[in-house]
């Protein structure tokens, strides 16, 4: 089926047992092999809105970064990421599309000065499992809308619905800050990306194996090898790995209850 508006996403999402979003597929070494029917949503592109003067631009999910990116431009605005021109795309965050970006939400070089997806995220528009669209999130800097209920879904891998537009938050190109990454070799593909306190960080770093990169700034390192276990902190990498605290597996397992009680969605959106 051929995904080019919101309501085609609606009906295969009433129409599908059990699916996964993909996209241009830049991340697909992060996700499990977790089955269900591909959903893919890399026709569903173009912006509905912008409003340069306030920095704010409303996108459809399967919109290409590079693409929003070279629309920004004409108007000396971007979104805060490393160019993967100049950088691996590990640092820059592995750019494929705007729902694969929101829906890994993986670090990037420029993390500590300019945020990550879930700070630039103002408000998004997301299909549920019923094939209803909710709407959460305003199209303003500073809301007193009520919950943050869109920054639950930056960051959940596609498991709670499916994103199909975003309202974002540009950064004036003049204003981007310089990166503190250091590299120290190529990126390879699949890496693992661990995230420490900062009084963890240094030990951390010496006992990682094969480092492609490092970012003291927001204290996370890139590496070929599954990096040794810290006190706190996180680490993802290949093929859905990830090792967490206690607490965020519970906040996730009480999110999936709420808004995917069937299993219905499976881990996609691999950008």
């Amino acid at each position: 089926m051929s995904i080019r508006t919101i309501e085609d996403v609606q009906e295969a999402v009433r129409a599908t047992k059990r699916f996964r979003p993909v996209g241009l597929r830049t991340k697909t070494s992060f996700l499990p092999d977790s089955g269900g029917e591909e959903l893919s949503l890399a026709e569903l592109t173009g912006i509905v809105e912008f409003e340069p003067a306030d920095q704010v631009v409303v996108v459809l999910a399967g919109t290409p970064i590079a693409e929003l990116q070279e629309a920004l431009k004409e108007h000396d605005l971007c979104l805060p990421l490393l160019s993967p021109n100049e950088f691996p795309a590990s640092v820059a965050g592995f750019p494929g599309t705007v729902g694969g970006l929101l829906a890994m939400n993986l670090p990037h070089g420029l993390q500590a000065q300019a945020g990550g997806p879930r700070e630039w995220t103002l408000g998004l528009q997301v299909v549920r499992s019923a094939g209803t669209v909710a709407k959460c999130g305003s199209k303003v800097v500073k809301s007193v809308a009520g919950y943050d209920v869109h920054k639950l879904f930056v960051g959940s891998r596609g498991e709670l619905g499916v994103i199909v537009s975003a309202t974002l938050r540009a950064l004036p190109i003049g204003a981007l800050p310089l990166d503190s990454v250091d590299l120290l070799d190529d990126s390879h593909e699949p890496c693992y990306i661990q995230r420490t306190l900062r009084s963890e960080f240094d030990d951390a770093v010496q006992t990682a194996e094969r480092i492609q990169a490092i970012d003291r700034a927001s204290c996370t390192i890139w590496c070929d090898d599954e990096p040794s276990k810290t006190a706190e902190g996180w680490v993802i990498g290949p093929r859905g790995y990830r090792r967490r605290t206690p607490q965020p597996s519970y906040m996730e397992a009480r999110a999936k209850e709420l808004f995917n009680p069937d299993g219905k969605f499976v881990p996609g959106w691999a950008e």
